[in-house]
């Protein structure tokens, strides 16, 4: 086999095995994110808010983009997940997959903040660690 046969099996097999984009999670997500700080050793007891939020998710699902809520922004870092779209910036780590019948957006994820820092060194002595959940319907 030549290089550019193997070259060319290479790249057929990579096709094969990515994940299709998925229009499915396209279009304007609405609802209530609930985020929850776990409990740390300046606080502890666990003290939750929620807050209204948008998901907007486009381009078969590869372009995600949070209005509000608790890690407001575009996402760059998007991957797909079986029936889940995975995405991240930062300390923030967010999944959102559909409901059975494919009305609700779920969202499940977590965020690690600084809390503390050493006075003489600055460095991070202690996190803050969130839960966040949400449940979202396509807005009208």
């Amino acid at each position: 086999m030549n290089l550019t046969t193997a070259l060319v099996s290479i790249g057929l097999s990579a096709t094969c095995f990515a994940q299709a984009p998925d229009s499915r999670f396209d279009g304007i997500w609405v609802g209530t994110e609930t985020v929850t700080l776990q409990q740390s050793k300046w606080v502890p007891k666990a003290a939750c808010r929620t807050t209204n939020t948008t998901i907007v998710i486009a381009q078969g699902g590869t372009l995600v983009g949070v209005l509000g809520g608790f890690c407001p922004g575009r996402f760059n870092v998007v991957q797909r997940n079986r029936d889940a779209i995975n995405f991240e910036a930062g300390h923030c780590k967010l999944s959102v997959r559909l409901s059975a019948d494919g009305k609700a957006l779920i969202e499940t994820g977590t965020n690690t903040d600084i809390a503390s820092r050493d006075e003489v060194t600055n460095s991070a002595v202690d996190y803050h660690n969130y839960r966040i959940s949400g449940t979202f319907h396509r807005s009208k």
